[in-house]
């Protein structure tokens, strides 16, 4: 009998003092997106696609992410420069961001292995005129032989940190706007983040490298592992727009994570 794959499942809910509405809108400013990547020392960050599928209404946005942690010296030595990248896909129904609940399926692959995927569904939930809850749930699975659970590991601990500096990062967003609108600071020059509209990230062997030599030279490739990562394949039917995208790098204070059969 075929033994089954193991995975990691986690379930996230992070409980914030601002109203679904701001939280959502804010989320798609670069305004935020500079002050978020400033706070938790992201590196880069980058809008490949963003896409709308004029048949089906559904809108599939791709962002790249170079977050600032360290890797194992043993995963460290099969990363491409030493410098994990993260690409999320997420999905939705066009128009859906402007009601709540509010939720984006997502599919997260990254430069380590082209055997790692992560997928779930993050939901925003109106809890009130000031108060929001943010509902991750998902699963994470690296099918790799050694080092599999270790990559696991950094995949999930990195969700989970992320998730518990949101309440704070968001009072101190909050905090921010109001000195800005009162006068009492300047608002901080921010960096833009235009959509770059590259319709293909390569991803290339066990050690695999997003972009081949450099991700900003991709070839016109899908980003697709045959066995897990979802097809990103441009269609006829496809609208690509350089508008304002929703980006949710965030989660919750206190993480639920078990290790079960997929």
């Amino acid at each position: 009998m075929r033994e089954k794959k193991k995975c990691k499942k986690f379930k996230f809910t992070s409980e914030l003092c601002v109203s679904a509405r701001e939280f959502i809108d804010d989320k798609d400013t670069d305004a935020y997106r500079s002050f978020h990547m400033q706070r938790v020392g992201t590196r880069e960050l980058e809008i490949v696609r963003d896409d709308l599928e004029r048949e089906t209404n559904e809108r599939t946005i791709v962002i790249r992410t170079v977050p600032g942690i360290k890797l194992p010296r043993l995963v460290a030595r099969v990363v491409p420069n030493g410098k994990v990248e993260f690409v999320d896909t997420r999905k939705y129904l066009n128009g859906a961001e402007k009601t709540t609940p509010f939720a984006q399926a997502f599919t997260t692959v990254n430069n380590i292995t082209k055997h790692s995927v992560v997928r779930g569904t993050i939901t925003v939930r109106e809890m009130g005129a000031r108060a929001c809850v943010v509902e991750v749930e998902g699963e994470c699975q690296v099918a790799l032989r050694g080092i599999g659970g270790i990559i696991e590991n950094i995949v999930v601990d990195g969700i989970r940190k992320a998730y518990e500096l949101l309440p704070e990062i968001t009072r101190e967003w909050i905090e921010y706007k109001a000195k800005v609108a009162s006068g009492e600071i300047a608002p901080v020059k921010t960096q833009a983040f235009p959509v770059t509209n590259r319709s293909s990230v390569k991803r290339s062997g066990s050690g695999s490298t997003l972009g081949g030599a450099s991700f900003h030279t991709a070839t016109e490739t899908a980003l697709r592992d045959d066995a897990y990562a979802e097809d990103l394949d441009g269609e006829p039917a496809m609208e690509k727009k350089s508008v304002r995208v929703s980006m949710f790098v965030c989660c919750a204070s206190k993480p639920k994570v078990v290790e079960m059969d997929c």
